[in-house]
């Protein structure tokens, strides 16, 4: 897979650093949340799907979910088929995860010009805290 088809990993966004005196006075969210995707290996027998989840970013503040957006691809620009994930940091993205026993999938077909704005306003919805997560 070339990297032109890869979600991009912004630099400077790492979960384990100290936020800077700046970051201190930012608008914090609800929770944390991780940017990640998966994309299936050539010949992947579905065996250890969670190996393969790569962490794009995890983001802690408004400016932090900004700051990943801009620098991850847009489901419309990806030309290889991969899942897009964003998820409370402290939930894996795969059905093991104790979290998502009764959790689903959503699966939509639509034209490709409306993806990029269905998962723009899917991930505001989600890092506003704009649905139910109990």
């Amino acid at each position: 897979m070339s990297t032109a088809t890869v979600p991009w990993r912004p630099p400077g966004i790492d979960a384990t650093r100290q936020p800077s005196p700046q970051e201190e006075s930012s608008h914090k969210l609800a929770h944390s949340f991780t940017f990640s995707y998966f994309h299936a290996p050539r010949n992947f027998d579905g065996e250890d799907y969670s190996g393969h989840v790569q962490q794009l970013a995890v983001v802690n503040t408004v400016e932090e979910f900004w700051r990943a957006y801009c620098h991850i691809r847009r489901p419309g620009d990806i030309n290889t088929k991969l899942d897009l994930h964003f998820f409370k940091a402290d939930i894996r993205p795969v059905w093991e995860d104790p979290e998502n026993v009764e959790g689903g999938k959503l699966f939509w077909r639509i034209k490709a010009n409306f993806a990029d704005r269905i998962w723009e306003n899917m991930l505001l919805l989600l890092a506003g805290y704009q649905f139910e997560f109990d």
